[in-house]
């Protein structure tokens, strides 16, 4: 069965690169740069398997009115949409950088959720994880 994979990520250059790769292991990619669309598509999507969000994004209208201090953590609020859409989905936090909170709080113990930092992560290894780990 094909997987059906999500990237959310305002820098459109580097999700390219990243999602040409997991497409070509046999995955269908949607992209989507603005968190509200984003949510618009999950929430419309009957089956999505692996999520792929970015932490730093602008914040758009679902989350203008919460504490996403200047958009650098609109990501935290975007997860708890988004788990609440696709529970069982493989989630995969791709960002810049990773704190004690975050670990934290995306890390779970059922092994559904990720974090990659963009820096030392190649397109090519993020591929092949996804498509080990999602069904």
């Amino acid at each position: 069965m094909l997987r059906n994979v999500l990237f959310i990520d305002d820098d459109r250059r580097l999700i390219q690169r990243y999602a040409r790769a997991v497409e070509s292991r046999q995955c269908a990619v949607h992209r989507e740069y603005d968190v509200d669309k984003a949510l618009e598509y999950a929430r419309a999507t009957p089956r999505i398997d692996v999520i792929v969000w970015d932490m730093a994004m602008p914040p758009g209208k679902n989350f203008e009115e919460q504490e996403t201090e200047g958009g650098l953590e609109t990501g935290r609020f975007l997860y708890e949409e988004l788990r609440k859409a696709h529970p069982a989905a493989l989630f995969i936090l791709l960002t810049g950088h990773v704190n004690e909170y975050d670990k934290k709080t995306f890390l779970h113990p059922d092994q559904r959720s990720h974090i990659f930092v963009k820096l030392t992560t190649s397109p090519e290894s993020l591929a092949e994880f996804i498509t080990e780990k999602s069904p």
